[in-house]
């Protein structure tokens, strides 16, 4: 399981040295993101599934309307990577909704589907589904630490 949780957050600090190299360079920053719809889907012989396929959306920051998501992408990754080193906190993504109001006017998200619709994105990035980053759907609440369930039979 720990050496899953250094991948993945190799993943998501790749993402942030993609931005940072392109500026280095005195290129604009772009990040390829996978299509999600039904016509970037294929059928996977290995693994006996459909997949995303390759085609991918390029997401600009220099493009006006992808300014901001890519910045709040960059923030998202960063924030699942902090999740990820502290090992045992998950979050909602309404929980998480609420934490970028923190994160002030310009990078805080407007409504909770915009931050669904940037974890989707990095779910599709690094390959992972969002519960092995931390971010979870449930939002009926949340278990912090271990626990031990028993069950005792009525019989």
């Amino acid at each position: 399981m720990k050496n899953d949780t250094e991948k993945i957050i190799t993943s998501l600090k790749k993402l942030g040295i993609t931005v940072v190299h392109c500026i280095e360079k005195g290129d604009v920053p772009v990040l390829d993101v996978p299509i999600r719809s039904t016509s970037n889907i294929v059928y996977d012989k290995t693994s006996r599934c459909y997949v995303l396929g390759q085609s991918v959306a390029a997401r600009s920051a220099g493009n006006i309307r992808h300014v901001k998501k890519v910045a709040q992408m960059m923030k998202v990754a960063d924030f699942a990577k902090k999740l990820l080193r502290q090992g045992q906190r998950h979050v909602t993504k309404r929980e998480l909704y609420y934490i970028s109001e923190s994160w002030g006017d310009k990078l805080k998200f407007v409504d909770q589907p915009e931050s669904d619709d940037v974890v989707e994105d990095i779910e599709a990035i690094i390959s992972k589904p969002r519960e092995d980053i931390h971010i979870i759907p449930n939002p009926k609440g949340a278990l912090y630490g271990d626990i031990t369930i028993r069950f005792k039979n009525p019989k």
